[in-house]
């Protein structure tokens, strides 16, 4: 997989990011567990910024498309990640609140 097939997508998953970077999986989900990497978790997965990506690669963000018509299957794949972001930050909220009850 290329960067520039990640156009219109907010994240990339652990292993499109390590095709990409041309490092291992457990690699890349390692310096996501410390924070070298900026990542979102749901559950067991990472999703990272494809931005984070792009900067990393060095490559500009890529200027969107002037259509008469929007690409339907763009738009429902930026809907689609950004509704899993927002639970992924619902979920991570919901577990840290857990966690602090059964604490006391």
């Amino acid at each position: 997989m290329r960067l520039d097939e990640l156009d219109g997508h907010i994240f990339a998953d652990v292993p499109t990011v390590a095709r990409i970077t041309g490092r291992d999986k457990r690699t890349i989900r390692r310096a996501c567990e410390i924070g070298e990497i900026p990542a979102t978790k749901l559950g067991a997965k990472y999703m990272i910024p494809t931005e984070w990506l792009r900067q990393q690669a060095t490559v500009a963000p890529a200027e969107p498309e002037t259509t008469a018509a929007p690409d339907i299957d763009a738009l429902a794949d930026r809907v689609a990640d950004r509704l899993f972001a927002r639970l992924a930050r619902l979920l991570a909220t919901i577990t840290a609140e857990e966690r602090t009850v059964s604490v006391q």
